[in-house]
């Protein structure tokens, strides 16, 4: 019964866990990805603007409503920038908030459990242990099993 209760305890985090980290999609704002076009064209442009006035000494006179022009657009991507970023960054923070929910939880329930087994407890502890390495692992998109045999038992490494 014992090992029935890990794994019950084992499938309850699991359940949690993928309520705090849905799948992952692509990023659909790749503002870099889409700019950088408009930016090599704008630098190739200045190159031959260059080139062209140290070959020839000929001088091209702008009208004053480009730059004020440019000036807006690029304020604007900046501002975009910025905004994207914060989005991303608030939404983290909700994510780590909801996951420290979730381990807190999961905390309660093993010191719940810890009044009537003893294997249900300490392998919901070793799986809260090992939790951070597969958070990092995750992130780097690595798997290396040898860093889990400090905290999980043999059994459990899958």
């Amino acid at each position: 019964q014992g090992s029935n209760g890990a794994k019950t305890a084992a499938l309850v985090l699991q359940e949690q866990w993928r309520r705090v980290q849905p799948k992952a999609e692509p990023d659909e704002f790749r503002v870099t990805i889409r700019v950088f076009p408009l930016l090599l064209a704008q630098g190739l442009w200045s190159i031959f603007v260059v080139c062209v006035h140290l070959v020839t000494g000929f001088r091209w006179t702008n009208s004053s409503i480009i730059h004020p022009l440019l000036v807006g657009v690029l304020g604007l991507l900046l501002a975009f920038r910025t905004n994207q970023a914060y989005e991303r960054h608030w939404s983290c923070g909700k994510a780590l908030a909801d996951l420290q929910k979730v381990l807190q939880s999961m905390l309660r329930y093993a010191a719940h459990l810890s009044r009537d087994d003893w294997e249900i407890y300490s392998c919901i502890v070793r799986h809260l242990i090992a939790f951070p390495i597969a958070l990092k692992q995750h992130l780097k998109r690595s798997r290396d099993p040898e860093e889990y045999m400090r905290v999980l038992e043999y059994t459990e490494i899958d």
